[in-house]
This record gives structure tokens, C-alpha cells and sequence, in this order.
């Protein structure tokens, strides 16, 4: 955890020279509910907003079924649809794309004493415009600490690697292609919801253009049925 922040504390440093800069706002409810035996469902809804807040990014619709396989191990599959909007002569307009994923999740501990996970995911990016799929391999180590004693706060660490596998197009490259770096706070209303508020440094490489700096207030909210 602690390369991974470094890493990324290097990335956001070498690249603020040549950079734009964002302010951003996304709101995240994410529920999980057990369907039967192990089987487990996950649905994540978010809405992003651009330009300080002040304009719609994308929207995510991302729901996925998930299985413990043992040892703190967890196999994932899911369908996502994240329309995103463009300008195109100065209107703002929405375009559609729908991705494939796959992932395998490993939790070590508990949140009272720290609890770290780490994901991999696989995804399958199908864009409005681009006749390939795009591919893209993420990782992600994250950490929580929400110590009986503090009555509920604790805190939420983590770091987000992501990574084109081929070039389907001009615009998106094969090679690194963004880090989130994010720290949070947290408050368990009970075990079965959790607000995680949080500031994610978003570094993000995009060719022939400059990179991108996000700053971004993000909202968690956990729910467990």
C-alpha cells in the first residue's frame, strides 16, 4: 500500500508541469444483498459532474453478481452502462457505453483493526463510435481502519491503478492510462450502512492532449441487506 501511494504521489507530481486541472463531484450508493446460498448481488449507481461540479460527466449503472471462493478470495462478474457526455458544437450531448467485467477479490482482516483489499478487475469496454472493444486491466489496494473506539469513524486508504491493453482508437492508447489516489473518512451508521465522504487525486494520461488532474469530492454510501 504504502508503493502504491508513493506511486502515485510521483505520477501526480511529474505530471502538474503540463497538466489541466478539474474539479469534480461524484455521488456513489452501492448495495449488496444475498440472493441465495454464497451468491451474493452488487449494484453501484453514480452520477459524476465535471467542470467544478457544475456539468454532468457520466452517469454509471454497474451491477454484478460475486461468489466467496475461500481464503478471503471472492470471483466477480458484471455488466456495466455508463453513458458519458461530449460537447459537440457547444451542446452538451450523451454517448453510450457498455462494459463487460470480470474480478477477483482478496480481504484480509476486519475493519477494527484494518482490513485490506485488494482487486483485480478485468474490463471489456464497448464505446459508442470505436468499432474494437477496448480493454483494460485495474488494480486496486485499499485499506479501512474503523477502530470500536471511535464510535463509528474510521478512515478509508486506497489507491487505483488502471491500464489499456490494446488501441482500439486515436484516442485511447494501449499503456498506462490513469491512477486514483483517495483518502476518507468513514462513519458506520450500523453494519448495514456506511458513509465514506473522500478526496480521490485523479492523474490521467490521455494522448496527444494534456493530462488530466481531478480533483474530486466522492461519496460513498455502503449499503448491506
Amino acid at each position: 500500500m504504502k508503493r502504491l501511494a508513493a506511486l502515485a504521489s510521483v505520477l501526480l507530481l511529474a505530471s502538474t508541469a503540463h497538466a489541466e486541472e478539474d474539479g469534480q463531484v461524484w455521488f456513489a450508493p452501492i448495495v449488496q444483498t444475498p440472493i441465495v446460498g454464497k451468491l451474493r448481488s452488487w449494484l453501484e449507481l453514480q452520477a459524476r459532474f465535471k467542470d467544478e461540479g457544475n456539468q454532468l460527466d457520466r452517469l454509471i449503472v454497474r451491477p454484478a453478481l460475486n461468489y466467496p471462493l475461500g481464503a478471503g478470495f471472492t470471483a466477480w462478474v458484471g455488466y456495466g452502462y455508463m453513458p458519458f457526455t461530449r460537447l459537440v458544437n457547444g451542446e452538451s450531448k450523451l454517448y453510450p457505453e457498455h462494459r463487460g467485467w470480470q474480478q477477483l477479490t482478496h480481504v484480509g482482516g476486519a475493519p477494527e483493526r484494518g482490513q485490506l483489499q485488494n482487486r483485480l478487475r478485468f474490463e471489456q469496454r464497448f464505446i459508442d463510435n470505436v468499432d474494437t472493444a477496448a480493454l483494460r486491466l485495474r488494480y486496486m489496494a485499499r485499506l479501512v481502519h474503523r477502530p470500536r473506539s471511535w464510535g463509528g469513524f474510521g478512515y478509508a486508504l486506497w489507491d487505483e491503478i488502471f491500464v489499456n491493453l490494446n488501441s482500439p482508437s486515436g484516442t485511447l492508447k494501449s499503456g498506462f492510462d490513469q491512477n486514483r489516489f483517495a483518502f476518507g473518512l468513514q462513519y458506520a451508521v450500523s453494519k448495514a450502512l456506511v458513509f465514506e465522504p473522500s478526496y480521490v487525486a485523479i492523474t490521467q494520461f490521455r494522448p496527444n492532449r494534456e493530462v488530466l488532474i481531478g480533483h474530486t469530492a466522492l461519496l460513498f454510501v455502503w449499503i448491506t441487506l
